[in-house]
């Protein structure tokens, strides 16, 4: 008032102006393992700010250095790791250095060949426990002289037999030349058919070379005077009396002293072949 300026009064103006924000900026950056912050300012009153989160960004690691952690083998490449420094687990992998192929050794015989079999060679690597094998061609056989193994015979011409000199147990056979129809292995003779005081006999002997070559020989029937009983070359009273016990079967004589008493050749001796054998020997007939 102007009479008193102690006298005074108030009332509302111009409206309240609002703020008017700047651009939000990054105060503290987010990482894989924590939220950020950002911030804007008014730009009528700095004195004036907002804050607000920033969300984890998965991918804003703090990588380490590479290192090994897997070392090259004949057959894998090495592995390589790092870490983020944000949070521990985080890591990422990647192949490192070739892997190294396998240092093989020399050839060395695991398996010696034969004339009709392969054998085997084997190598193995000086970094792990990895091995190659091969195969080695068989040797073939390495034929020795041909000699004779057995004459030529009645079965067969002569038989010759070589041996292979890589290994005795392979041998070959072959026959030359024509079978000796003359050159048989005889067994023993033996009867096939008894001979009888009546008919010859027989007797087979077989050739060991060829069973089916045979010979075949006679057994002459035995010699034998009628009533000469004992054999003694004359006709005596003896021979009568042994004719008599004959027919008394006093005697059990054989097939042969039998034919020689049957006086009458009927095929039994009889009294009457005992008399007429006594006859003959006193000269009555």
């Amino acid at each position: 008032c102007a009479n008193d300026p102690a006298h005074t009064e108030t009332r509302e103006g111009q409206a309240a102006l609002g703020h008017d924000w700047g651009e939000w900026e990054v105060t503290v950056p987010a990482t894989c393992a924590a939220a950020g912050t950002e911030t804007r300012v008014c730009k009528r009153d700095a004195s004036h700010t907002e804050t607000r989160e920033r969300a984890v960004d998965p991918e804003a690691h703090a990588w380490g250095e590479w290192s090994e952690t897997s070392a090259a083998t004949c057959e894998t490449a090495a592995v390589e790791t790092r870490v983020c420094a944000n949070d521990p687990a985080h890591t990422e992998t990647r192949e490192g250095q070739a892997a190294l192929g396998h240092s093989f050794g020399e050839w060395t015989e695991t398996k010696a060949p034969s004339c009709t079999e392969a054998g085997e060679e084997t190598r193995y690597c000086s970094r792990c426990s990895a091995f190659e094998t091969r195969e080695v061609a068989p040797l073939g056989h390495a034929w020795g002289e041909w000699r004779t193994s057995e004459e030529a015979n009645c079965a067969h011409g002569e038989l010759q037999t070589r041996v292979c000199l890589n290994d005795a147990s392979h041998t070959e056979s072959r026959e030359t030349g024509e079978p000796d129809p003359d050159a048989h292995d005889w067994g023993e003779w033996e009867i096939t058919k008894p001979a009888t005081v009546f008919e010859d006999g027989e007797e087979t002997r077989v050739c060991g070379n060829d069973p089916s070559h045979t010979e075949t020989r006679v057994i002459p029937k035995p010699e034998y005077v009628l009533c000469d009983v004992d054999f003694d070359g004359e006709f005596t009273v003896s021979d009568a009396l042994r004719a008599l016990r004959i027919a008394a079967k006093l005697d059990g004589a054989d097939e042969l002293i039998r034919a020689a008493a049957d006086a009458d050749l009927d095929g039994e001796v009889t009294v009457a072949d005992a008399l007429a054998i006594l006859r003959k020997a006193l000269g009555l007939i």
